[in-house]
């Protein structure tokens, strides 16, 4: 019937032979003793398991080609391997979803020599087919430009011709895949916003679309976020990890732990957070504090906090800095609200020296004159080359916040 249904055998799997009829099966130990099943997704024996639910989009099929497209055709015969990234499908997990956690893997990484997209397309293409240079070269590209993820091109991967016939996937779709169970945990994200926690082993988790805050406790996890601002919560401090970027994502050592982070924008430790969306509101974020409030302000966790929240919430990029224009401490930081004083602390922001009165004034005209408003004004200001807040160092080191 429906669901994930297991016929258990006794004996061990070589003293059974098995026969197959359309969707009939048929195991047995001699003619007299013949057991017949249908709609049975799994054989259980003595000594291993049997995933019978092999055709090619089925959680055995894909499982299959998984394998032999990311770890290569002769690790079918691991079957601790093959009931690991089993279990991953029949908990629901789309093929790209179950690619990336095998990519994110310690055991790809050793095997591919990292987890940059030329070690990817080098083992993947070699996995699957006979590598041409100039193929190869154009695979990589479309990752590094972004046209195809990692696991987007190994799904693509799965279906190479020769790939099937390396794992020999019509016998496979007769007589099913053996496999040993090695269940993951698996935590899924719905659309919306999600609290995931994972368990204190190896997780995987996949928060999908929504801005998702995902725990990982004790284990190697691997977590993606998947769209939106998602943020992964670490349980010690930031100086008891190295974190490292590839083009994967993050690496995260520390702590025991050693947690491959996709599509994930902040970090929680447990004494500060850091935004690694550089590219996205932390970068603006940044310029918006360098320009209205100087560079050394983005030692204030809490203000760099302030309004990366406002960011997050949704504010345009001008109506986050006019909030800061309009705030008391700039006002203070300015000694006033008029448009010439500021001018003049914005440009002194920049530069660290005020403007004399030639400088200062076709600028003041704009804003007396109505052309610009103050945020319209310092938003081009935040942009200017001048605005130092080394945006390429912090792609690296990320930017520290209070939530």
């Amino acid at each position: 019937g429906g669901g994930l249904d297991t016929a258990i055998f006794n004996e061990i799997r070589p003293n059974y032979f098995q026969q197959r009829d359309g969707d009939f099966r048929a195991f047995g130990l001699n003619d007299n003793e013949i057991d017949q099943i249908i709609s049975i997704e799994r054989a259980q024996f003595a000594d291993v398991n049997i995933a019978l639910d092999t055709d090619a989009n089925q959680s055995g099929g894909l499982d299959a080609k998984l394998i032999g497209a990311v770890f290569g055709a002769g690790n079918r015969s691991d079957f601790v391997l093959v009931g690991h990234y089993l279990s991953m499908f029949d908990a629901g997990l789309s093929a790209e979803e179950v690619a990336t956690a095998a990519i994110a893997s310690q055991r790809f990484g050793e095997y591919a020599g990292g987890h940059s997209n030329e070690s990817y397309v080098d083992l993947v293409y070699q996995n699957v087919a006979v590598p041409d240079p100039a193929i190869r070269d154009y695979l990589v590209y479309l990752l590094d430009a972004g046209i195809l993820t990692q696991a987007q091109m190994t799904v693509a991967a799965m279906e190479v011709p020769l790939l099937l016939t390396r794992i020999h996937l019509t016998e496979i779709i007769e007589n099913g895949m053996e496999y040993l169970p090695d269940s993951a945990s698996v935590q899924v994200g719905a659309a919306g916003d999600d609290l995931l926690t994972g368990t204190p082993g190896a997780d995987v988790m996949f928060g999908r679309a929504g801005n998702d805050v995902l725990t990982a406790l004790a284990g190697n996890d691997v977590i993606d976020g998947g769209a939106g601002i998602d943020r992964a919560v670490l349980p010690s401090a930031k100086s008891a990890y190295v974190v490292s970027r590839d083009d994967l994502g993050m690496q995260v050592e520390g702590a025991g732990d050693n947690d491959r982070l996709i599509n994930v924008e902040r970090i929680t430790y447990s004494d500060i957070s850091v935004a690694y969306d550089i590219g996205g509101n932390a970068g603006v974020d940044a310029k918006i504090i360098g320009a209205i409030f100087g560079v050394d302000a983005l030692q204030d966790e809490a203000l760099v906090g302030q309004y990366l929240a406002l960011l997050d919430a949704g504010y345009a990029y001008e109506t986050a800095l006019g909030v800061a224009v309009n705030s008391g401490r700039f006002a203070a930081e300015a000694g006033g609200t008029s448009n010439a004083q500021f001018v003049d602390r914005v440009f002194f922001n920049l530069v660290a020296f005020h403007p004399d009165a030639a400088t200062a004034a076709p600028l003041v005209a704009l804003l007396d004159s109505g052309t610009l408003t103050q945020a319209q004004l310092g938003v081009l200001a935040a942009e200017t080359v001048y605005n130092n807040v080394n945006l390429v160092g912090l792609a690296l080191t990320g930017l520290e916040y209070q939530l």
